[in-house]
């Protein structure tokens, strides 16, 4: 189940005094996603993750706080445009505006993380379907930069190619997804990881983009 309040925050831009919602989460046990989205109650946390400034459309997880350029990006034409762009929902909205203050600030991992959290709230409309491959695609592009950027993930190599290999899958570029399984079946796994990479190339060879779960992927 998810918890909610609220908080009051000055924005660290135009000081100007807002509430937010804020989430706690309890796990409930249904099995996340191949790309790591959480199950059950957990993915509405998603909507309060991102938080916008109702009085200058600053985008950031922590609206009190931002770095030094962030003034100046949140009046560039691309932010602008973003953050009213009618084709996304305005949550994905403000994800990817995140997302390009967070690229300024040579920050490409966590870039990524907005474009995919943009993604899933793009997957959560039945009408965003293509722009929700377009968020994949974005987050693909900040995550290889982050790769030449030795940002480290923290997580395993395992995670990250199944990562990788998710996000090239649900964007359909089955042929790069094909090919990175492949790749990360050649490297030492566990049985489980082993199960899962042949899952996805299960779901590769048949063209398939849609949401999967570990669990599905590990039933025996």
């Amino acid at each position: 189940m998810t918890t909610l309040s609220f908080a009051k925050k000055t924005c660290f831009i135009c000081k100007s005094i807002g509430r937010y919602a804020e989430g706690g989460m309890h796990a409930v046990g249904t099995s996340q996603d191949l790309d790591g989205r959480a199950g059950d109650a957990s993915r509405s946390s998603i909507y309060m993750i991102i938080k916008r400034c109702i009085s200058c459309g600053y985008c950031s997880a922590d609206i009190s706080s931002g770095p030094p350029a962030a003034p100046d990006i949140i009046k560039r034409a691309d932010y602008v445009l973003q953050l009213n762009n009618k084709e996304y929902p305005d949550t994905a909205n403000s994800f990817l505006c995140q997302a390009l203050i967070l690229e300024h600030a040579g920050n490409y991992r966590d870039a990524g993380n907005a474009s995919l959290c943009a993604a899933w709230v793009c997957d959560d409309s039945g009408d965003h379907r293509e722009k929700a491959a377009e968020c994949r695609k974005t987050a693909l592009r900040f995550f290889q930069k982050a790769g030449d950027a030795h940002q480290d993930s923290g997580k395993s190599e395992f995670d990250d190619d199944l990562l990788y290999i998710e996000l090239y899958r649900r964007s359909a570029q089955f042929k790069e997804a094909a090919a990175l399984c492949k790749k990360a079946l050649k490297k030492k796994c566990s049985e489980k990881e082993k199960l899962i990479l042949y899952y996805e190339e299960d779901l590769v060879s048949q063209k398939d983009s849609r949401r999967h779960t570990i669990k599905e992927a590990t039933m025996t």
